[in-house]
């Protein structure tokens, strides 16, 4: 930059001539580099090895079979009395068997159980029917006859 006044060679950013004293055009503000905008990384995710699980492995158990369940409970009702309690008890048993192997009751085990209880129930019935009815021929004999005879008059 030169002096506007003695022409003298002056620096650039010189306010005052150094030869003559004379002030110069007011210094030009340094140009302010620009900022650069800052740019932050974006977060990286974080990726974690997938957890491999070993597959159960659920055995197959074959179900055992229902039908002496179904039949014990069938002639339990069937033969209601002392023949049917006997069959409703085995129909418990094999229903006790049939469960603790871990199977559920459906479909002919659990028709063949619901018959067993009421081949059950019947045979209690019958069983006690047939008590009492004994008991009332007994003590129709023992009173005199009079109720047991008039079947038997010949």
């Amino acid at each position: 930059m030169y002096c506007k006044n003695c022409g003298a060679q002056l620096p650039d950013n010189a306010v005052f001539c150094t030869e003559c004293g004379a002030q110069q055009a007011a210094p030009k503000p340094q140009p302010q580099p620009k900022q650069q905008p800052t740019y932050q990384q974006p977060q990286q995710p974080v990726y974690q090895q997938p957890v491999y699980q070993q597959p159960q492995y659920t055995p197959v158990v074959a179900t055992p079979d229902a039908g002496p369940i179904f039949v014990t409970g069938l002639l339990s009702l069937i033969f209601a009395g002392l023949v049917g309690l006997i069959l409703a008890i085995v129909n418990k048993k094999k229903v006790k068997e049939y469960t603790a192997t871990g199977a559920q009751l459906t479909g002919k085990a659990k028709a063949g159980s619901i018959l067993g209880n009421l081949g059950l129930v019947f045979s209690i019935i019958a069983l006690v029917t047939i008590v009492i009815y004994f008991f009332v021929i007994i003590i129709g004999l023992i009173a005199g006859g009079t109720y047991a005879s008039s079947y038997y008059d010949w």
